[in-house]
């Protein structure tokens, strides 16, 4: 809704990073998805990929800026939500 705001308010055709600025280790997401499903996912821990970045992390700074947003989630109610909407899709088919 920020952003339908903002483009009635003469914004330009824009794209914003959502993320919260604090980057999280696969083992973290992982971990929140074991969390939330209660169920244990098996992972095999190998190194890095050649070319694959030490870490990535959404800068959120121009939605700061330009929406006024903020982050209100944490990554387990992310995970819960998506989690949830899929089972409940799951349950419509």
């Amino acid at each position: 809704l920020l952003a339908l705001k903002y483009l009635d308010n003469g914004g330009e055709t824009n794209y914003f990073n959502l993320g919260t600025n604090d980057g999280n280790t696969v083992k973290e997401v992982f971990s929140a998805c074991e969390k939330v499903t209660e169920k244990t996912i098996p992972v095999e821990i190998k190194p890095r990929r050649a070319g694959d970045p030490a870490s990535l992390v959404a800068d959120n700074r121009k939605a700061k800026e330009s929406l006024n947003w903020k982050p209100q989630h944490t990554l387990d109610e992310s995970i819960a939500s998506a989690y949830t909407w899929e089972k409940n899709l799951q349950n419509h088919i």
